[in-house]
């Protein structure tokens, strides 16, 4: 979680404001590691549930491990 909130407060200062401020809504998280089958990249996933609205649930992936991260901008086609 800390370098999800990291990564979104250097991209979006908006964010950051409201991350400082406290001013955001409380949500359950799980977290853990997920590998795509045949392609050999690792992702670090968290799902988190909206504790208000049940069966709202937001999935965020970022890159498990440096391979995976060098290899985003390919699958971006960039």
């Amino acid at each position: 979680m800390e370098r999800l909130t990291e990564e979104l407060s250097a991209c979006s200062e908006e964010f950051a404001r409201w991350w400082q401020a406290h001013h955001l809504a409380t949500s359950a998280a799980a977290d853990a590691p997920s590998t795509t089958p045949g392609r050999g990249l690792t992702f670090d996933y968290m799902k988190l549930a909206a504790l208000d609205t049940p069966g709202v649930k937001l999935f965020v992936c970022m890159p498990g491990d440096e391979r995976t991260r060098r290899s985003l901008p390919l699958l971006r086609g960039e």
